[in-house]
Parts: C-alpha cells; sequence; structure tokens
C-alpha cells in the first residue's frame, strides 16, 4: 500500500470516530481498528521519495497519526472483555429473543401439556380399561401433544443454534486491543521521524510561480474543474495543501491535453514527467497518450483557448 493512500486510510479512520464521538463503539468500527494493524505492515515508505512535496505528505501524515493517538487514548475506547461481551450480546438481542420467546411461549408450554398428559396416562391405566373410550381418547391426545413438543423441541434447538453461532462469530472482538493499536501507531511515528530530513524539503517545481495563475485560467475558468478559490487553489498547486481539486465530466481530454502543455512549459525539466504521472492520477486519465496530441482539425475551441492562455505564459517566460 502507498503511503499516500494509507495517509487517506487514516484520514477516513479520523472521520469515523469523530462521527462516532458520543456513542459506543459499533461492530464496524472495531472491524476497522482490528485491521488497520494490518494496514501497516502493508505500507511502503517508498513514495515519499518519488513525491512532488514530500514534506507536506509527511507532515501532515504524522499530524493524523499523533490526531488518531490522542483521540484513541480516551478511556471510552479501552473496552475490556466484559464491554466487549455487551456489544456481542447486543448484537446477539434478535437471536437471543426469538429462542427466549419460543421457548417460553412456545415450547414450554407444550412440553408441560405432554408432561401433564404423561402422567395422567399412567395414572388412567389403573382405573380404565385399555379399550374403553377414555383411554383410547387420552392415547391420542397423548400422541399428538408428543409430536407437537417434538417439533416444537428441535425448533428451539435451531433457536438456540442460531443464536449461539452468531455469538461464536463474533468472539474475535474479544481480540480489540486498543493500547497495541497506539503502539503501532508509534511504532510508525518514530520510523517516520527517521525520515525527518523530509521536513523541510522546499523544491519548487514551477519555473515560475506566476504560472499558477495561468494554470488557475486553464482549470477554474475554462471549468475543467469544479470551482475552487485562486488562494485554495494556488495553495494546492504549489504544494502547501494537498490536492483535492474535482475534474467535471467530460473534461477528460482536456485535462489530459492541459497537463502535457503545462508539464512542457511550466514546469521544471527534472520535475516534469513526475508532476505529469501524479496529475494523470490524480485526475485518473485514461488513455492518456491518445489525448494529448489531437489534429489542428480536431481542436476543439476550448483546446485553443488552452493553448492561447499557454502562449501568453511562454511569453512572460521569456521577457
Amino acid at each position: 500500500m502507498k503511503l499516500t493512500e494509507h495517509f487517506d486510510l487514516l484520514l477516513n479512520l479520523e472521520g469515523k470516530l469523530k462521527k462516532n464521538e458520543q456513542k459506543e463503539l459499533t461492530k464496524e468500527l472495531i472491524d476497522e481498528l482490528l485491521n488497520f494493524p494490518f494496514s501497516i505492515e502493508c505500507m511502503e515508505f517508498s513514495e515519499l521519495f518519488e513525491h512532488i512535496r514530500p514534506n507536506l505528505i509527511y507532515k501532515n501524515y504524522l499530524a493524523v497519526i499523533h490526531r488518531l493517538k490522542t483521540t484513541l487514548s480516551d478511556e471510552r475506547y479501552d473496552l475490556d472483555s466484559k464491554k466487549i461481551y455487551e456489544i456481542i450480546d447486543g448484537m446477539c438481542s434478535l437471536q437471543k429473543h426469538n429462542y427466549n420467546y419460543h421457548y417460553k411461549n412456545i415450547l414450554l408450554p407444550k412440553s408441560n401439556n405432554y408432561l401433564e398428559l404423561n402422567g395422567r396416562l399412567e395414572s388412567w391405566c389403573m382405573r380404565y380399561d385399555d379399550s374403553s373410550f377414555e383411554m383410547i381418547n387420552l392415547r391420542n391426545k397423548h400422541s399428538f401433544a408428543k409430536q407437537e413438543y417434538k417439533e416444537e423441541k428441535i425448533k428451539s434447538k435451531e433457536f438456540y443454534d442460531d443464536w449461539k453461532d452468531k455469538e461464536k462469530s463474533l468472539f474475535y472482538l474479544l481480540k480489540f486491543n486498543v493500547n497495541s493499536i497506539i503502539e503501532r501507531l508509534t511504532d510508525l511515528e518514530i520510523q517516520l521521524l527517521e525520515l525527518k530530513f523530509f521536513e523541510n524539503y522546499t523544491g519548487e517545481i514551477f519555473i515560475n510561480l506566476e504560472a499558477i495563475n495561468d494554470l488557475y485560467k486553464i482549470f477554474v475558468k475554462l471549468e475543467l474543474v469544479k470551482y475552487i478559490n485562486f488562494l485554495d487553489f494556488a495553495n494546492q498547486m504549489a504544494g502547501k495543501e494537498i490536492m483535492c481539486l474535482e475534474k467535471n465530466k467530460g473534461t477528460d481530454k482536456y485535462i489530459a491535453y492541459s497537463i502535457n502543455k503545462i508539464g512542457a512549459t511550466f514546469i521544471k525539466k527534472e520535475s516534469s514527467e513526475n508532476w505529469k504521472k501524479i496529475m494523470i492520477h490524480h485526475f485518473d486519465i485514461k488513455d492518456y497518450e491518445k489525448k494529448i496530441n489531437p489534429s489542428d482539425d480536431n481542436k476543439s475551441e476550448i483546446h485553443k483557448e488552452i493553448d492561447d492562455i499557454i502562449l501568453k505564459g511562454q511569453a512572460v517566460l521569456l521577457n
């Protein structure tokens, strides 16, 4: 798992914990916390060495780890086995209710009726002839009651098994230990601190930061992406904030065309390919190579507007 993917996973987990702030822990949240240590084992740090702004990822990643540790240190996450059993019991309440209801309202009356007829059969055989109407009638009632009891006893076992199977399937929740999760986060934090040189990394990728104005005209004013104010856009493009631009529908070919043009014009040569790769991934551009070189006859008005903005920006760079 890439570091940026794991960073998204941490942010997602943090969001769920915040939403759950005033409530008891749910099974879904415990499941996520139980699986969390496995995500650390699959995580790779190598992406930091390839990222345009490793310091930004580095600092934000450390910050979310610290926030998660603080959140999980809250006493309500320190669940002992008794609390977890309560959660399990709550999740089995329907199956438990079905069993108890059937036992009390159906099986027990059938059992009592069968036992009462059984006792009467034993006593009446001393009073009535075996072929008498009374004995024949009683034996019929006894036989019917016995069959009913046997059938309900089978149903009762099924209800009981459903309850216990559900309970058993949740016993893995007893493995939950918030301290072990905090320890894993601490281990991860220590590993990151060994890469502290990323903290002050300040590499610039733009030949001239004024080019961000041209990028804003292309991406936002031409409506290739959903509206974002200039300050937020500039901070994201300059690598001061995590990129969260959202493309508009049907703009892939224009975004691909823009990425190629911007990479060749405004981005430093040593950073150009990596920048393009990250932008292609961020906007999820498919068949990128097929979209970057339309013939003049196939260029739309938007292609021409992109060309015009690029040419004007290029002229500024040359002055």
